[in-house]
């Protein structure tokens, strides 16, 4: 089975997978790669600026804010899974990434991370590397499953959902979720959180992640 993620198409099976027209800009870079970045200081800043820019102004036609974004992390907020990478690797976002999370920072509104990562020591080590680890996440909940990747332990309705709710007293209904894997969507949905589906990518350039504040019918919902 191929899952087709944005412009990226990958086998089910994560040890196998494939990539064509790949996130090439967004994949973390191997510490021994030689090959520079073609992207100047500059011209980051600018485009994380323009994301911003854009983010705020769809962030501002919302009549009323969740208190809380939760984001998952692999093709979320990343493009890639953490376990294919180590820590001493170098992680990127996807391009619009860091301007929607600014833009939420700015108005107020609270985030938090749910990921079921089976690597949650390369996650943690990658967050700090973007200076993501502290001062933006008000909590993390990175709960592997049991054996890393069944489909039954840890699941982010019972565990990560659950810890996030008692460490912020923030209730169900007053959350937004983004996720890239359906039934996480739809499992968290039944407990009250606003959920937005795989069908709707965080950050691919259409900002899609903040219009599902305007337009809910683009979400899931209890």
């Amino acid at each position: 089975m191929v899952l087709t993620i944005g412009s990226l198409e990958i086998t089910s099976t994560r040890s196998a997978w494939v990539r064509h027209r790949s996130f090439t800009a967004c994949r973390p870079v191997r510490r021994d790669s030689h090959s520079a970045s073609t992207s100047s200081p500059e011209a980051k800043h600018q485009q994380m600026s323009k994301a911003q820019a854009k983010a705020a102004a769809v962030v501002a036609e919302a009549r009323k804010l969740p208190e809380l974004v939760v984001f998952d992390l692999d093709y979320t907020l990343w493009p890639f899974w953490c376990e294919m990478y180590t820590t001493r690797d170098e992680p990127k976002l996807f391009p619009e990434a860091r301007g929607v999370l600014e833009a939420l920072k700015q108005k107020g509104v609270s985030m938090a991370l749910a990921s079921r990562t089976p690597t949650p020591d390369v996650a943690r080590a990658f967050l700090k590397k973007l200076d993501l680890a502290s001062g933006v996440f008000i909590s993390q909940q990175l709960i592997p499953a049991s054996n890393g990747f069944d489909h039954n332990s840890a699941q982010k309705d019972l565990r990560h959902f659950p810890a996030i709710q008692k460490e912020t007293g923030i209730p169900y209904n007053k959350m937004l979720f983004y996720d890239d894997e359906d039934r996480n969507v739809h499992r968290v949905s039944k407990l009250g959180v606003t959920s937005v589906p795989d069908k709707v990518p965080v950050c691919n350039g259409q900002l899609y992640m903040c219009k599902a504040l305007v337009k809910p019918q683009i979400a899931v919902s209890s």
